[in-house]
């Protein structure tokens, strides 16, 4: 079972940095690329994305669509209601969706009784002028705007919550507390006697931020889609939405990377400093070329665009730590 968000109130780790885009002279045609092989959702972000009533929302509709087609479906039981209990038994969920015509975002975090988490998060980008709410005001600002409550558990999350307790609720996120959280569900104090080790844990951080992600090798131990979407009219948006906790990050196409050499170098960054991290990402340039870039595991993400009649699935190698050199498929490669 994938370890649970152990920390109360907790949330996921839900970086959504996928639309950084190097100037073109023109736009290439309409694409949807979203992590994962849910192919369901990136079809349901490419029909939006041609029926929008209106073009210059087509991108965000496309991206809130088919991220709520994932939220629906429990992609996973990684995305959505029903999955990732918390250490009380309590799915709480993620979103974040942010527009590249006028680099607007809003986000959810923690959001409670509320499935509907990606179009909570466009609701607070639309109709606030806060970039992030969480918890229960995030909650009361969703019931607000019209969203509905609701119970958020599934029997299969309340049986894994319990499963979870009765292997005396292990994995978890605790450290340097007592009892030993490696032994015990708590309830936990400080131990002061492992001051010691805290700062050696500080002043080796990756071992420490490693030591949760390190066991989530298979793809339903996950926790995200992302997903880009480019219009008819090249403009850009990306959102995401979880249960759970991951990474992802993304910068060089600024500089005149593409999207291969951005996945790549971003991926070798984060693995100098995080020898142990297992994540994965992709990239999207304006043209809507892309390419993958994974760590500690096979990747894989979805696409569609003017040439497909239906999505394909894109299969990403991880990185050879060994030669530092990333093995990635990009579109011109498939």
């Amino acid at each position: 079972m994938k370890p649970l968000n152990a920390m109360r109130g907790a949330t996921s780790h839900l970086l959504l940095c996928l639309i950084s885009v190097i100037a073109v002279s023109t736009y290439g045609s309409p694409v949807v690329v979203n992590t994962w092989p849910f192919v369901d959702a990136t079809s349901e972000a490419w029909r939006s994305l041609l029926e929008s009533a209106d073009p210059n929302f087509a991108a965000l509709n496309a991206v809130e669509q088919g991220c709520s087609k994932c939220e629906n479906d429990q992609c996973d039981f990684t995305v959505g209601y029903g999955g990732s209990p918390d250490e009380d038994g309590e799915t709480t969920l993620d979103a974040m969706i942010m527009s590249g015509k006028d680099m607007q975002v809003g986000s959810v975090c923690n959001l409670r009784h509320v499935k509907d988490a990606i179009s909570t998060a466009r609701l607070v980008m639309d109709r606030s002028t806060h970039t992030t709410l969480s918890g229960l005001q995030a909650t009361a600002f969703a019931q607000e705007m019209g969203m509905m409550l609701t119970n958020l558990s599934t029997p299969a999350s309340s049986s894994a919550f319990y499963s979870w307790k009765e292997a005396r609720c292990q994995p978890n996120f605790r450290c340097h507390v007592s009892p030993k959280a490696s032994e015990s569900c708590g309830p936990y104090k400080q131990d002061n006697a492992e001051s010691d080790q805290l700062y050696a844990d500080s002043a080796n951080s990756h071992i420490r931020h490693s030591s949760a992600s390190s066991t989530w090798p298979s793809r339903q131990d996950h926790d995200t889609i992302a997903m880009v979407a480019i219009d008819a009219k090249g403009n850009i948006a990306a959102g995401a939405s979880s249960n759970g906790a991951s990474h992802k990050v993304v910068e060089s196409m600024r500089q005149g990377a593409t999207p291969k050499q951005a996945a790549e170098d971003a991926v070798q960054r984060i693995v100098k400093h995080y020898p142990l991290y297992v994540g994965a990402l992709f990239a999207v340039d304006k043209a809507g070329n892309h390419a993958g870039a994974c760590h500690g595991w096979t990747f894989q993400y979805a696409f569609q665009d003017n040439t497909l009649n239906a999505p394909q699935i894109v299969t990403v190698q991880p990185v050879n730590i060994k030669t530092k050199q990333v093995n990635t498929l990009d579109n011109a490669q498939r």
